[in-house]
């Protein structure tokens, strides 16, 4: 577990450092750092989610000159990528190591680009992120950061077809769940009222309360050639997980009343085009997860982080308009937010993760 320990640790200074105007300047440097502690943490391991299922898969794959179709549920863009790895070095770690250092540095762009404090939301994508998916389930947040810097800035300039295109083709190639986001896009440019926004967490409630009557209606809904269909009733039905009350769920609805609150006094929400397309992705994503989390959980769950992962951003520009007084009480709340999600995992690790097993 010391591995975990060292790297939460590196995280959450850098952190705090980063929020003092005098460590400000060093920002690259210490992006750059965590760069690659975290892309040697993630790449050179024996051990994590779906660690055997994806070594399968690689070993199975054929090299790029004989490529064709081995796994018809895994995105073809994932399995030439596959392919192209074995084929140069024929080495399921190396190719683990390259697909997480991409995946933490197309994070690490994203952040220096849109966020007023890089580190801060490089930290907030590690504690949401890092242990579960990026050296878990590992597709969907390199699917879910191209998807984020192909799109932003398109969506700023209201560019939604354009946008919406881009979304698709990254669901088709890279992770399905990001199709979710392609149907929301048509609506992320929108400011909501207050009248909006309370009918459709009413909506969201009715449809949370009364889950055991809508399943049914809704398998009998999902088309037979629908090329998702296999996957949308196995999540309803044998591969479904039982819903029990979790802090997540508490978690989401406070961070979304944080964003409308703190958007709203700030005139951030409707003024700014960026915090108001993250915060309705946000809410979006908080909402199909209530509307689903009795029906689908794991659905819910997983198919919703590609909206969730808008938090990152932005709660640091929440903290940059901050005044003095906000600002204190923000940081801490964040920092120990943060601290929270790592220490989950550091105090009751998965068995998949315990110990951490290197790959050298």
């Amino acid at each position: 577990m010391l591995p975990y320990y060292i790297i939460s640790g590196f995280l959450l200074l850098s952190g705090v450092i980063s929020l003092d105007k005098r460590g400000r300047k060093y920002d690259f440097v210490v992006l750059l750092f965590l760069c690659v502690i975290v892309s040697l943490l993630s790449g050179l391991r024996a051990c994590g989610y779906d660690y055997y299922s994806y070594q399968e898969h690689f070993d199975e794959v054929p090299d790029i000159l004989h490529f064709h179709r081995t796994y018809t549920s895994l995105e073809i863009g994932y399995e030439y990528f596959v392919s192209l790895t074995k084929t140069l070095f024929n080495n399921y770690n190396v190719h683990l190591f390259i697909y997480a250092a991409i995946n933490i540095i197309l994070a690490a762009i994203l952040c220096r680009k849109y966020s007023p404090y890089p580190t801060l939301s490089f930290l907030l994508f590690c504690g949401t992120t890092l242990f579960g998916q990026v050296m878990g389930q590992m597709r969907q947040p390199m699917a879910n950061c191209i998807m984020f810097l192909l799109i932003l800035p398109l969506l700023i300039h209201h560019k939604n077809w354009k946008a919406f295109g881009l979304a698709v083709l990254v669901g088709l190639l890279l992770h399905k769940s990001i199709l979710l986001v392609a149907l929301c896009i048509p609506f992320l440019n929108r400011k909501f009222n207050r009248k909006q926004l309370r009918s459709g967490g009413i909506a969201c409630a009715v449809i949370f309360l009364f889950s055991a009557s809508i399943k049914p209606i809704m398998l009998s809904l999902i088309p037979k050639g629908f090329f998702l269909s296999n996957a949308l009733v196995a999540y309803m039905t044998y591969r479904a997980t039982s819903f029990t009350f979790s802090f997540g769920m508490i978690e989401r609805v406070l961070l979304l009343y944080l964003c409308f609150h703190y958007g709203s006094k700030y005139k951030l929400y409707g003024n700014n085009v960026l915090y108001t397309v993250l915060t309705n992705m946000f809410c979006f994503g908080v909402m199909v997860y209530f509307c689903f989390i009795q029906i689908a959980a794991e659905f819910a769950s997983r198919g919703t982080k590609g909206l969730y992962m808008s938090i990152i951003l932005i709660l640091p520009i929440i903290i940059k308009n901050a005044p003095s007084k906000d600002k204190t009480i923000l940081i801490y709340g964040t920092l120990l937010w943060v601290a929270y999600l790592l220490c989950s995992f550091l105090f009751n690790p998965p068995a998949a993760y315990n110990p951490y097993i290197p790959a050298l």
